[in-house]
């Protein structure tokens, strides 16, 4: 079975060696090699060298990224792997999956290899691996003309009828359509079901629950309203202390067992356990100074947005700027790949915001006032 690694920045190493009679490094590895860079991963494959030239047992690897082929001119420059790979006796096949990559971006990766005696090699061949979504990834994007469903080549397509919020939950498709009713549509976009919502107050914002749930979110009377399947309301919890009557931004994602919800009207990122209903605040991002809007979460970051900016953090730490638009409002998020995905209802556009080079660029134009954007993977 693969090893498994996750990207982080590069730090340089002390490449001295330590008193001992060893002076001979680890022969430097020849075939690196990408043997699959489909789905979410790359994967690598090499022979281990030795702790001599090519025998015996080295004692680590160092593996990095660079925009271009690798040498040792580039090697403290390069982004590192952070690995947890023990080397294999000389001879043995070597094989490491990467997550956590970018789409559409050429990666160039080599290795080095230490002995215990501090004994560096010279930098490996490279090897390179160009990172593609995969094909059956698609977005759907809610339009003042209907949904429209878009592939990673950017091909646009109709695909239903419902022009309100969107909400994707494992591979089960919802929509808020005419006279405020939540639609289950099929693979096709059509209708199957409909749940009503009529005692569910001003709510606008929409999250599909698990177990055949919603949480209607009322940013008027800053209540949420969780729903059952037939459209009964089985609980109604405050967003806020102290209900005002200003209108907020409202929306939701879950993770794992939590709704969290952007915003409380004060800027506060709330998690709710969708079992007990219990609230608390997650974080409070009114020192972004702009109230923070839809929200997503991907590989352990939250991503909000404001109108012009995007923003990430964690549980555990606090907001960072991911990239800012030029184009204004963005209207919704979704985040994958790397990549950051918003709407921009007034400019009838799809940017994608690049989470590495904090650039943005034109994924899809010529909407009709796109509001909201799902990722659905099949």
């Amino acid at each position: 079975m693969a090893a498994v690694a996750l990207f982080v920045l590069a730090c340089s190493k002390d490449k001295s060696t330590t008193p001992s009679g060893d002076t001979t490094p680890p022969a430097a590895i020849t075939d690196l090699a990408c043997t699959d860079s489909s789905g979410d991963s790359i994967t690598l494959r090499w022979t281990a060298p030795g702790d001599d030239g090519a025998s015996g047992h080295a004692a680590r690897y160092d593996l990095r990224y660079w925009r271009r082929r690798l040498t040792s001119a580039d090697w403290d420059s390069a982004s590192s792997v952070t690995l947890t790979l023990t080397p294999r006796p000389a001879g043995s096949i070597e094989s490491l999956t990467l997550h956590n990559r970018t789409w559409w971006t050429t990666y160039y990766f080599a290795l080095e290899t230490v002995d215990s005696a501090g004994n560096w090699s010279d930098v490996s061949n490279t090897a390179t691996a160009t990172v593609f979504p995969d094909s059956a990834l698609r977005f759907l994007i809610q339009t003042q003309s209907g949904v429209y469903i878009c592939d990673p080549n950017r091909h646009v397509t109709r695909f239903a009828d419902p022009t309100g919020e969107i909400e994707i939950i494992g591979d089960r498709l919802f929509a808020i359509g005419d006279g405020r009713k939540i639609y289950g549509l099929d693979a096709a976009g059509a209708p199957v079901d409909s749940i009503p919502t009529s005692e569910s107050g001003d709510a606008v914002g929409f999250v599909a629950l698990p177990n055949d749930r919603f949480a209607l979110l009322d940013n008027m009377q800053d209540l949420a309203y969780i729903l059952g399947r037939s459209g009964q309301i089985l609980a109604t919890f405050s967003l806020r202390d102290h209900a005002s009557d200003a209108r907020q931004n409202v929306s939701g994602v879950v993770v794992g067992n939590a709704l969290v919800i952007s915003e409380n009207g004060s800027g506060g990122i709330l998690r709710v356990d969708v079992a007990s209903y219990a609230i608390d605040d997650l974080k409070n991002l009114n020192v972004l100074g702009t109230p923070p809007g839809d929200i997503d979460y991907d590989c352990g970051r939250y991503y909000v947005c404001t109108s012009h900016e995007v923003y990430s953090f964690t549980d555990s730490t606090d907001a960072a700027l991911v990239g800012t638009l030029d184009q204004a409002p963005i209207t919704a998020i979704a985040v994958a790949g790397g990549y950051s995905f918003v709407t921009v209802e007034e400019s009838g556009m799809v940017y994608a915001l690049n989470h590495s080079t904090r650039t943005a660029a034109v994924f899809i134009s010529g909407l009709n006032h796109p509001r909201d954007i799902e990722i659905l993977h099949r």
